[in-house]
């Protein structure tokens, strides 16, 4: 007699967002190697230096990419992340989040997961709580993550 699966928890989700060449690329990376936990590392750059974009064939395209491909591209990356939480897996994300369309679109998609990490260019007490742990902490020290909040 088979015995049924047992059920997947959902997995944790850290993202790290913050503007290009701020250090989350680096960042994550380090964080990877050393959580106790296993990871999936996800990020944007990833995918495109995997070669999933079609190739460009002349300089404007022949694919809209800004305004069809690139939109496109990030609805389903961040339609990724509570896809691969849902499955069980914890995923460590690097990404600019650009728009606060996608800031919405991600308070959405990962409510009821366990989200630490958030920006603190959000507005708020968890944002102050961040900026005056910068003020007593020294410039190379990374504010400590709190939880993804609206």
């Amino acid at each position: 007699m088979r015995s049924e699966p047992s059920p997947i928890d959902t997995g944790a989700v850290i993202i790290l967002n913050g503007a290009s060449s701020s250090g989350k690329s680096t960042l994550a990376h380090r964080m990877h190697r050393l959580l106790d936990l296993p990871f999936l590392l996800l990020s944007g750059d990833q995918l495109i230096e995997a070669g999933v974009l079609p190739p460009r064939r002349d300089p404007t395209g022949p694919f809209a990419w800004v305004s069809q491909m690139r939109p496109r591209f990030f609805d389903g990356l961040h339609r990724c992340i509570p896809a691969l939480a849902a499955a069980g897996n914890n995923v460590l994300v690097e990404h600019v989040v650009e728009h606060r369309s996608w800031r919405r679109q991600l308070d959405r998609l990962l409510d009821g997961y366990d989200v630490p990490g958030r920006t603190a260019s959000h507005r708020g007490p968890a944002a102050d709580d961040i900026r005056r742990s910068r003020r007593s902490t020294p410039a190379t020290t990374p504010a400590i993550p709190l939880r993804w909040q609206r």
